[in-house]
């Protein structure tokens, strides 16, 4: 989590944190759009321009007053989600699973790529009067793959209305998928809840872990 004290760390943070959910929803739009729902093309969310999936409130003040309110320890908030008509697709179910699969598994990718970044380059392998710009780029690459882990792996909790939800939903029966609807319009309070109350203690060892893996560590 970044640090007040450090405008530098914060604006890095922030900056990578746009970029990623910028990725994260393009890659929804992208796969809903191959699948034959043209919404997010229509309404220019397909795009990886982070202004394009920036929502004033839940991507930038929501995310603020927490980080202040917090000093620093606890930060939640979210892209504009991209809208999404499950009856465009030929199979709405799967097609659903599939596009809400799309954004963690993006930011998958982007830590994947940060890890691989970061493998390539090692310090005995050049000259010393580079370490100084080697350990800058080995910063950037944690803070990537950090910050992409975070959003891969919250996502995919299955509460509405984060992707993981939307996955599950594939998988239960008529009577699942109705309580799954019911919990929508209580989803969002429900996960700020759980953030506030300890879900990153759940969530931190899968991270740590993932981390390990991809650093081969």
């Amino acid at each position: 989590m970044p640090s007040l004290s450090d405008p530098a760390t914060l604006i890095a943070h922030v900056i990578v944190f746009l970029l990623s959910v910028a990725a994260h929803e393009y890659c929804h739009a992208w796969v809903a759009d191959r699948l034959g729902d043209d919404t997010s093309r229509r309404m220019n969310r397909l795009t990886l321009d982070p202004r394009a999936h920036i929502d004033p409130v839940m991507t930038l003040l929501l995310p603020g007053l927490l980080l202040i309110m917090s000093s620093g320890r606890f930060m939640f908030g979210q892209a504009k989600p991209v809208p999404v008509q499950t009856a465009n697709f030929r199979h709405p179910s799967l097609g659903m699973l599939l596009t809400a699969a799309a954004g963690p598994l993006a930011n998958l990718f982007l830590a994947a790529v940060a890890a691989a970044g970061f493998r390539a380059v090692e310090y005995d392998s050049v000259p010393w009067e580079v370490w100084a710009d080697v350990n800058r780029g080995h910063m950037f690459a944690l803070l990537v793959i950090e910050t992409n882990l975070v959003l891969f792996v919250f996502n995919l909790v299955p509460i509405p209305p984060l992707d993981g939800s939307r996955v599950l939903r594939h998988f239960l029966s008529r009577s699942g998928q109705d309580l799954m609807d019911s919990l929508e319009r209580f989803g969002l309070v429900l996960v700020v809840l759980l953030s506030t109350a300890g879900l990153g203690r759940v969530l931190g060892p899968i991270q740590t872990k993932l981390t390990e893996i991809l650093l081969w560590q």
